[in-house]
């Protein structure tokens, strides 16, 4: 089983990882690592340049799903919400509480805020 990595517009396709896995359902990014549940239900992490992979958790069977959760601090939701206040105007934010970014603003459904946390994209094609 491989996973590829490749740019938005297609191009500079690249095997990331290459793993004895028969099959990964799930799969989420954060930071400097890739997080996969495999086929024995398992949670493995792998570095992004894909050298280093260990397992974390073994035969869990109520996992069904993994997500990658950001927790944008104030200056992130300043710049965030100034870049288009009209379109955003539900932006808010909970302290102490772990959400996602969907979750913390109302950004139209196609649109992502980037990794720089500054800046919108859209989803990659599926």
């Amino acid at each position: 089983m491989r996973i590829e990595v490749i740019d938005i517009n297609g191009k500079n396709q690249k095997t990331f990882v290459s793993m004895h896995i028969t099959q990964v359902d799930n799969i989420a990014a954060y930071g400097g690592f890739l997080y996969c549940l495999d086929d024995k239900t398992g949670l493995e992490t792998i570095t992004v340049n894909g050298e280093r992979r260990s397992v974390e958790l073994q035969r869990l069977p109520q996992f069904t799903n993994i997500s990658a959760v950001w927790t944008p601090d104030a200056k992130v939701l300043r710049n965030h919400m100034a870049q288009s206040p009209k379109l955003f105007p539900h932006l808010h934010s909970q302290r102490g509480v772990t959400r996602s970014t969907h979750d913390v603003c109302s950004c139209p459904k196609h649109l992502m805020l980037l990794e720089d946390k500054e800046n919108y994209g859209i989803y990659p094609a599926r």
